[in-house]
């Protein structure tokens, strides 16, 4: 198995071995079907340049993001947008594919909340 996030390759046991790695598993499994991967990648955006991103912060970010998408709409400011996951997938990977014009690693998920709302609106 090779991680999307940090690209370390593992037997499956051996990543479900760790107590915080089946909660990120957990949580990855309440993300609908189709996005758990984006997920993943998205969280290695996180990801300090030559460090591992830890599982504590994995959880928050995978989580954090889950109900964003379980929300099925998003708010900025005063703007509120219906955002079903199709919309979730195509910023996402809009995230994903300018991963190399963005400043990393992120802090805080506000582009991504932008980009899901304008997609929306």
């Amino acid at each position: 198995m090779t991680c999307p996030v940090c690209f370390c390759c593992y037997p499956v046991e051996a990543g479900l071995n760790d107590r915080e790695a089946r909660r990120v598993a957990d949580e990855i499994a309440k993300v609908p079907a189709g996005l758990g991967e984006l997920v993943l990648r998205y969280a290695g955006l996180f990801r300090r340049a030559g460090a591992l991103l830890d599982w504590h912060q994995a959880i928050n970010i995978v989580a954090r993001l889950g109900s964003m998408i379980a929300a099925g709409e998003m708010r900025r400011g005063a703007a509120c947008a219906p955002a079903p996951p199709e919309i979730w997938r195509e910023a996402l990977e809009q995230m994903l594919a300018r991963r190399d014009g963005l400043d990393l690693p992120l802090t805080s998920d506000g582009y991504l909340r932008r980009v899901v709302v304008e997609m929306a609106l």
